[in-house]
C-alpha cells in the first residue's frame, strides 16, 4: 500500500500516545527543537488523517538523572546495568537531529508494516526529507524506483 505521509515537528515532553500538532507559532521549528530533550514524530495519512506509525526520541530520563544525583558513581552504575533495558534516552547527539533521526526510523521501517510512504509533507526544514533520502546509499528508503517527495 502507498500512503502520502507526514511527520510532525517536535513536542516539548513525550506523549503517552500520538498526538499530530504542529509546532506553536511563537518560535520556529528550528528555534524549538535546539532545547528539546524529547520529540514524538509520527507518519500520518494525510487523505484520512490516521496516524500510520510514531516514534518517540529522548536525550533524557527523569529517573537517570535523579539517580545520578542521589548514588554513588558505583552505586549508579549497578542500578543503571539493570535499568538500561528499560531507560527512555534512545538518542544521542543534537536535538536538531532528533526529527532526522525519527524520520529514518519510521521509514526504514515502512515496508515491514506492508507500506510505502510516498510523500514526506513538513515545515520548511529539510534535514528530515534529506536523511530519509540518503538512506541505502543515497537512493531513499525504497530505491530509486520509488522516490519519496516532498510537499510543505
Amino acid at each position: 500500500m502507498e500512503f502520502a505521509g507526514c511527520i510532525t515537528s517536535p513536542h516539548a515532553t513525550p506523549l503517552p500516545s500520538c498526538s499530530p500538532r504542529g509546532p506553536s507559532p511563537e518560535k520556529t521549528s528550528a528555534e524549538k527543537r535546539k532545547k528539546f530533550a524529547h520529540i514524538e514524530s509520527a507518519v500520518i495519512d494525510a487523505n484520512t488523517g490516521h496516524v500510520l506509525d510514531y516514534e518517540t526520541m529522548s536525550k533524557y530520563c527523569e529517573l537517570c538523572s535523579y539517580k545520578k544525583k542521589t548514588l554513588s558513581k558505583e552505586k549508579y552504575e549497578e542500578w543503571y546495568a539493570g535499568h538500561v533495558s528499560e531507560c527512555h534516552i534512545n538518542y544521542e547527539g543534537s536535538s536538531g537531529g532528533m526529527e532526522a533521526a525519527a524520520a529514518v526510523i519510521l521509514w526504514g521501517r515502512s515496508l515491514s508494516h506492508n507500506m510505502r510512504y510516498t510523500t514526506f509533507i513538513s515545515d520548511g526544514d529539510s534535514s528530515a526529507f534529506l536523511a530519509v533520502n540518503k538512506m541505502h546509499n543515497n537512493v531513499g528508503p525504497y530505491g530509486k524506483d520509488h522516490p519519496v517527495t516532498k510537499e510543505e
